[in-house]
Formats: structure tokens, sequence, C-alpha cells
């Protein structure tokens, strides 16, 4: 009942509400059309997590309203849209500018991704200044990841431990450059305030 009562005021309720009438969450309430039209709901009011998981959904029954929901999703920078979209991105600059936002919203399957295109030099660097920036950024996003809990970027910052050496011969932290790699540059902000518009 308070769920219900949420829902008529806040997306998330209204998706949540909808996880559970359409049988994604426990416990199962087994009425799937009115739990798609909550999540339809909430996504028409501006949910990107909810427009993501309506896509989903709806992905086999309606595949032109799936690739809507999944594009504003994107839109709205929800980093699993910005994951799914990079891995099926046609480019490789648009899947490195998918992987950047997500590991910028602080995903961090998509700090390792980033950072493992960069090290395999699929990917062109953010950083300047360093004499091997793609192994310095890299390194940046697997310690984000690691430090979030990906065993796999663990892994990586472990095998990148000349790097820290030689950032700490350079008079530069790792905190430093991970504090960098985070930051939206001021004409990426600016483009943000536009697309809003």
């Amino acid at each position: 009942a308070m769920l219900e009562e949420a829902a008529e005021t806040s997306l998330k309720a209204q998706m949540q509400l909808g996880f559970l009438y359409a049988n994604q969450a426990q416990p199962h309430l087994n009425d799937k059309p009115k739990g798609l039209a909550l999540i339809e709901k909430a996504y028409r009011g501006g949910s990107g997590e909810a427009a993501y998981y309506y896509s989903r959904i709806v992905a086999r029954t309606d595949p032109q309203a799936s690739k809507e929901a999944m594009s504003f999703a994107v839109a709205q920078g929800f980093s699993k849209a910005l994951l799914a979209a990079a891995k099926t991105s046609g480019s490789t600059q648009g899947s490195a500018e998918l992987y950047l936002r997500a590991a910028r919203s602080g995903d961090p399957a998509a700090m390792y991704e980033y950072a493992n295109g960069l090290l395999i030099r699929k990917y062109k660097p953010t950083l300047t200044g360093f004499a091997h920036p793609a192994e310095v950024e890299a390194l940046a996003w697997f310690s984000l990841a690691s430090e979030q809990g990906n065993g796999l970027a663990t892994t990586e910052v472990g095998n990148l431990k000349g790097v820290v050496v030689d950032l700490a011969r350079r008079g530069t932290s790792l905190d430093e450059v991970k504090r960098r790699v985070q930051e939206v540059p001021a004409e990426d902000l600016w483009q943000e305030q536009l697309d809003e518009h």
C-alpha cells in the first residue's frame, strides 16, 4: 500500500512497483500489463533507469519502442544503458565515449572496459603530459574500479605497478590522476547542458 501511494508521485516507486507487477522482482504480483504500464509511466516521466528496463522488457515484442527507450536511457546517462550501447556501438570512438561517460558516472564495469581499451590502444587517452598517457589513465580507471570491488581491475592494478613508480618519480600521485580522469571537461559539460535544452 505504501509503495502504491509513493508510485503516484515518485518515478522510482512507479518503476519498483512495476517490477513487482511484471514479475521482475519478488514478490511477484502477476499483473504483467499493469507492471509494464507502470515502468513505461516512469520512463515517460523522465527516468533513464526505467527507460532502460522498459527497453529490455519490450525488446522482443516491440523492437522500435525498445530502441527508443534505450536511446532515451543513454541520453539520460543511465550507466547500464551506456554500457549496453558501448558494447553494440558500430564505432570505436562511439564506444570509447559511451564507456567513458559510464565510467565517469561511477560504473566499475565501464571503468574496467574503458581502461582495457586504453591499454590495448583501442581508445585514445584523455590525459596529456605523460610519456605513456594510455597506461597512466588505464591504471587510474583500473584503480577506481578496483576500489569498487572489481576483481579483474584489481589484478590489472597489480600488473601496472611500474606505472605507479614512474608517477612517483614525476612527483604525481595516483590519487591526483584518478581525480583528473573523473573530471568532465568544461566543453563536455557545456554540450550536455545544450543537449538538455
